[in-house]
């Protein structure tokens, strides 16, 4: 089982992972050793709790595993401190050509995240808390790191 993913953003694809750091970071509501005046003063976001809020939109329709963000009960700020959180814990891009020591994550949040609808965002933030709280299986884990 794998706790990260691997997703496309702007023109590149990142992966993401919440670990032991941005645990610390998001559940403290404190700032991100990788981070900057952006995540400081935030009000902490328990990982249970929130996965749960988010979990409320997902729905098994005809069979099929649907997101329902309507039915979901989130803020864009906790959505937006998860998809940053992610972004810092992952590192930068699949193919190394981008990473968080050498780019501003801020930057790549306002140019590629912040435009995105909120459906988008509570989407990605899904799959980020659901790698590192359900784990990602093998097979379905390699189809996203290609």
């Amino acid at each position: 089982m794998h706790t990260s993913i691997n997703l496309p953003l702007g023109d590149d694809t990142f992966k993401f992972k919440l670990g032991p750091t941005e645990f610390a970071a998001l559940e403290s509501g404190g700032p991100h050793p990788d981070g900057n005046a952006w995540d400081r003063n935030r009000r902490p976001i328990l990982i249970g709790e929130a996965y749960a809020r988010i979990l409320r939109g997902r729905a098994i329709i005809e069979g099929q595993d649907e997101g329902l963000p309507g039915h979901a009960a989130f803020s864009a700020t906790e959505l937006d401190a998860i998809i940053v959180m992610g972004l810092l814990g992952g590192g930068g891009s699949i193919d190394g050509e981008i990473t968080w020591k050498e780019y501003d994550v801020y930057a790549w949040m306002k140019r590629d995240v912040y435009p995105l609808p909120l459906v988008d965002r509570w989407r990605m933030a899904f799959l980020i808390l659901s790698a590192c709280v359900e784990g990602i299986p093998d097979d379905v884990y390699q189809r996203t790191a290609a």
